[in-house]
Parts: structure tokens; sequence; C-alpha cells
């Protein structure tokens, strides 16, 4: 217990709170503590699930604050090393309660994204 408590750089005492939960970034928190670390980094750096990707990278951005077509955002997971592939993203941003979907103002069949 106490290397698992270690290696995230929490207490013993926050972590037996019955208020303490898990963050949503905690992934992204544990990458900030141990990115010098190349051998615990290689952990961090395997794709995570598309929703993950979504809540803790996209959202929030300013690269989504204006509309995006899918290939620009599978290239914006693709600069940080992630293979995401566009339809199984597109089917996680329509069901997304954060993301406007849009049709193309000027392709047919297909939409553009952004944050509400």
């Amino acid at each position: 217990m106490e290397r698992l408590i270690s290696f995230t750089n929490l207490s013993i005492e926050k972590v037996s709170s019955p208020k303490f939960k898990i963050p949503s970034d905690f992934q992204f928190q544990l990458f900030q503590i141990h990115k010098n670390d190349f051998q615990k980094r290689e952990y961090f750096m395997k794709r995570p699930k598309i929703q993950d990707a979504i809540n803790n990278k996209l959202i929030n951005s300013d690269f989504f604050q204006s509309s995006r077509e899918i290939n620009e955002i599978v290239a914006y997971f693709a600069d940080m090393g992630w293979k995401i592939l566009g339809t199984s993203l597109q089917n996680e941003l329509k069901k997304h309660p954060d993301v406007q979907v849009d049709p193309h103002p000027t392709k047919g069949n297909t939409n553009v994204y952004r944050k509400k």
C-alpha cells in the first residue's frame, strides 16, 4: 500500500477519507508527477479511452472553442501521440453532453464539432 501511495504522491489519510474521489484527470496528474522518469512515463503514453481524451484534453482546450472537422480533432490527438479513429471519435462526440454538433457549412453529409 505504501508503494502505491508513494507512486501517486497522495497520503494514506487522504486516500482513506470517505470524501476522497479519484479526479477525472488523475492519469494526467500522475503523468506530470512522473514525466521525467522514462520507465514510468511509458505507462502514461498509452492511448487513453476516447471519452477520457475528450473530457481531459479536448473539451477545455483553446483548440475546441471553435468548430472543428473530425480530421482536425484526430490530428489534434495524433500530435499527443494518440491514434484515435475518426469514426469512433465521431460517435463519442455526438453523445457527449458538452459538445455542439452542427452540419458542416460547405460539405454535405459531414459535421463540425465544438464545445457548447
